[in-house]
């Protein structure tokens, strides 16, 4: 990409919230003078300025949704019609910026602007860009919504960003978040009576570590995504995240800073209370948040270092613990239900509470597989559960969409038959079909059918109840009984409080979840969105009646939801089983349910599903 008309070329940087890219040209004319230390200053003539701001502001909240709270986010990505961009002239003795700007014009709606033909009485300037952030909304479970009505519809904040910049050396001005704290630092500095690239260079180091960043990174104006791998490019995210584009929050810590190189206070405390909530949703690993800021969506890298830095502030800040100290090593410090913060090799760093485990493999005999496992105890006995699906081959078992690739992943997908190593019942399958084309259409016949089918169901149920646990699962464990799910979720509520038992797969959750939010993994289950395979036969009337009439249901059939869902097999004696006093009956031809986690939809222990639809198993040793 080349400057407007030039042949030069720049550099386009994005920001949370406002990240800013100019190139400022010059027609290379030989050019004296220069801070208050040189003599003989001439003025730079026909100097081009071009560039391009682009914005980023992201801010989750909890949004009330016909099915609850739903954590969503708002993000600005343009400028709701265009950015004012006016730059400064500096005098090279006083270091005062003039009274008005000697260059002023206005970007489009996406950042992009140009002049041509200024003259500058100073090699020193003082670019300012301030714009109306557009909004647009985001759901994590859902994806990114964008429209030209969005804008409309939320609100706006207007924000302004600037940085300091000698014109003689600068080809590639930015400015962003880090720049303008470190702005009026620069000033104090050069009136201090040190040299300007001095003076930058230090006031550069005096930001960082008002984070509690002690480490050597590049320049502020290595901001730039050209230059992701960059080590300044976390702490760029970082503090856009924290601040919310509150432009009086960032004003405040810049004043603090500029005057004595230190962040004394930290205002509107009240928005780093948001964060917490943000914290189990990891929104800086977000693939739609990754995406947005120009990465794959499977490189978290750069956003754990963000969040690394951000949580370092909180411990700092926050707390007023201070820099992370040789003397404060190992200190600890609660924060939230699940986590915590340890001061650990010079940063204070966020850890989840841990429960105690042992972990382990075993050897599946019948087929040789290795299977990792992790074992718990609870009041006093110790459960041990495979952490990986179990993916041994039977008949009416399948591979997701019949790939084995799958299979290693994600492990097999287990009709009822199959997990409980029951014939599959093709009389009771015939029964449930016709008794719901009789309900569909009226038949006259329709007490037949019912009490036909409700035999079928007896029988089933009476075989059921007759297994001895064990089903696919090797000898010596079984399918999870009900009371080991308890004694599983019981333990993992050990680390903090948990409002109900769906809560509770949060923290079984992988913590790579592929779609939606990711899991905490407290004790190595790594439940994985293996999805489902549905193999069953449906009629052609009831495919045709549910899309009429449910159009956005749309009955699935074959292999579906994966990376999106997990559900896994359990059986209830006599049609019913109980979880943590709730009675769960067995409803129409679902003779079993299962424990699930869907993206977007929180499935309790209440979901059903059908005998012929493919579920992953887990194992527990006997």
């Amino acid at each position: 990409m080349k400057c407007f008309g030039m042949s030069r070329k720049f550099i386009c940087c994005v920001a949370m919230p406002l990240a800013l890219m100019f190139a400022a040209c010059s027609n290379d004319k030989s050019v004296a003078g220069g801070s208050a230390e040189e003599t003989g200053i001439v003025a730079l003539e026909n100097i081009t300025v071009a560039g391009r701001a682009l914005t980023l502001y992201v801010s989750a909240q909890v949004e009330e949704g016909s099915e609850g709270k739903l954590q969503s986010v708002i993000a600005g990505t343009t400028f709701a019609e265009g950015a004012q961009v006016k730059i400064y002239g500096v005098d090279t003795t006083t270091f005062e910026k003039s009274e008005n700007p000697f260059v002023q014009t206005k970007s489009d709606v996406d950042g992009r602007f140009e002049v041509k033909d200024v003259t500058a009485e100073s090699p020193y300037a003082y670019v300012e860009v301030s714009g109306d952030i557009a909004f647009n909304t985001y759901d994590p479970y859902k994806g990114w919504y964008y429209g030209n009505n969005e804008r409309d519809t939320l609100s706006q904040t207007w924000t302004t960003y600037s940085t300091v910049i000698d014109l003689r050396k600068t080809k590639d001005v930015k400015v962003n978040i880090l720049t303008t704290l470190a702005s009026d630092r620069v000033f104090n500095l050069a009136k201090s009576g040190l040299a300007f690239a001095e003076a930058k260079d230090s006031a550069e180091k005096d930001v960082l570590h008002a984070f509690g960043i002690r480490d050597s990174l590049d320049a502020f104006d290595k901001v730039d995504y050209s230059q992701k791998t960059s080590p300044i490019f976390p702490v760029f995210i970082m503090a856009s995240y924290m601040f919310n584009g509150y432009p009086a929050a960032v004003d405040r810590a810049a004043k603090d800073i500029a005057a004595e190189g230190v962040w004394k206070s930290l205002s509107y405390e009240r928005y780093f209370d948001g964060k917490m909530m943000e914290l189990n949703y990891h929104l800086l690993r977000d693939a739609g948040f990754l995406v947005q800021l120009g990465l794959d969506s499977s490189d978290t890298r750069i956003a754990e270092l963000a969040e690394k830095y951000f949580f370092n502030v909180v411990g700092k800040i926050y707390y007023r613990k201070g820099d992370c100290t040789d003397a404060s090593q190992g200190e600890e410090l609660k924060y939230g239900d699940f986590h915590f913060l340890v001061c650990d090799s010079g940063y204070w760093t966020l850890r989840e509470r841990e429960i105690p485990k042992t972990l382990g493999t075993m050897t599946d005999d019948r087929d040789g597989k290795v299977y990792k496992t992790f074992s718990i105890e609870v009041e006093g006995e110790t459960y041990t559960w495979l952490a990986e699906n179990l993916n041994y081959a039977v008949d009416n078992s399948w591979c997701y969409e019949d790939d084995p690739a799958n299979c290693e992943k994600y492990g097999r997908l287990y009709s009822t038959w199959a997990a409980f190593n029951v014939p599959r019942d093709t009389q009771y399958i015939a029964k449930v079909r016709a008794q719901d084309s009789v309900w569909q259409f009226e038949g006259e016949d329709a007490d037949e059918y019912s009490e036909a089918y409700q035999a079928a169901r007896a029988r089933l149920i009476e075989v059921l109840d007759s297994v001895d646990g064990q089903g696919v699962c090797p000898n010596g464990w079984h399918v999870p009984a009900i009371s080991d799910w308890e004694n599983l979720f019981n333990a993992v509520r050990e680390i903090g409080y948990v409002y109900d038992d769906v809560e509770s797969f949060q923290l079984l959750k992988s913590r790579t979840w592929t779609d939606g939010v990711d899991g905490m993994d407290v004790v190595g289950f790594n439940m994985l969105p293996s999805g489902f395979a549905d193999r069953a036969e449906y009629p052609d009337w009831f495919l045709e009646e549910n899309e009429k009439e449910e159009p956005e249901y749309r009955v699935k059939t074959g292999d579906h939801d994966l990376g999106e869902s997990a559900c896994y097999v359990v059986l209830g004696k006599g049609g019913k089983f109980t979880f943590n006093s709730k009675v769960i009956s067995i409803e129409s031809d679902q003779p079993r349910a299962c424990f699930g986690v869907v993206s977007g939809e929180r499935l309790g222990p209440d979901h059903n599903i059908g005998m012929d639809i493919g579920a992953p198993v887990r194992c527990v040793k006997n």
